[in-house]
């Protein structure tokens, strides 16, 4: 790369391609010199463009504040996606949870079911509906813990 950084480089770019485009003209056709003037044009409006930006972001970056600014924002992402990382684990935990949990309660009403006196289970599985589906819309006047539904299997 040239010496003075990316906006000499971008500057020698443009007088060579300038220097070429002199040299199409003074031999070419009037289409050709007509397209070379437009491309011209257009290649100094996004040269013109991207050097503007680009001073933008050097001084931005030679500011402290604003310096110090897209640190911060920086660091802040990387905080929000540690602690996107974090809850999705624990999400992730409390899922394996529930499924074990889950497991074990078919497990459970299945030994019972082995165990149990012919009838019993069949009372206990109307407690369990009442208390699934009656009991809570009744919870103003009756709220059971969670563990009489369990000991009601």
């Amino acid at each position: 790369m040239l010496q003075g950084g990316p906006q000499q480089a971008v500057r020698h770019t443009l007088q060579s391609f300038r220097r070429e485009a002199q040299a199409v003209r003074s031999r070419g056709s009037q289409p050709q010199r007509l397209y070379l003037h437009a491309l011209e044009r257009r290649i100094l409006q996004k040269i013109g463009q991207t050097l503007g930006q680009m001073s933008k972001r050097q001084s931005a970056f030679k500011s402290p504040a604003i310096g110090a600014l897209f640190q911060a924002n920086k660091r802040r992402k990387a905080d929000i996606s540690k602690q996107y990382a974090t809850r999705c684990k624990a999400f992730a935990e409390r899922l394996e949870l529930c499924a074990q949990e889950a497991h074990d309660l078919c497990e459970f009403k299945a030994a019972k079911a082995k165990s149990a006196i012919p009838g019993r289970l069949e009372a206990n599985q109307r407690n369990l509906y009442f208390t699934k589906a009656i009991a809570p819309s009744s919870a103003a006047l009756m709220s059971l813990p969670s563990a009489a539904l369990t000991e009601l299997v």
